[in-house]
């Protein structure tokens, strides 16, 4: 079984895309992430991983995510927007 990790990210006006190394991506709107969604484009911009892809470091915003960090992240938006969609 291949680990998870992260290979890439990107931005597009309110919401982050993380592309794992098999091939999967997930995108979280930017509202999940305070500070990120608070930075300038350019600060979200300017990120590094870190642990071989296990995370994410954002150094002019000083701000890291791992990989449990965005999944659950997603999971939250998937779920509210599955409630909000039932009601």
């Amino acid at each position: 079984m291949t680990e998870l990790l992260i290979k890439q990210i990107s931005f597009s006006d309110d919401a982050m895309t993380a592309t794992f190394n098999e091939g999967s991506s997930v995108t979280v709107q930017l509202s999940q992430f305070q500070r990120l969604n608070a930075a300038p484009r350019e600060g979200r911009n300017h990120w590094e991983l870190i642990g071989g892809g296990e995370g994410v470091h954002w150094p002019k915003i000083d701000e890291d995510l791992s990989i449990e960090n965005i999944l659950a992240a997603y999971s939250r938006s998937k779920r509210d927007e599955y409630a909000q969609a039932s009601r």
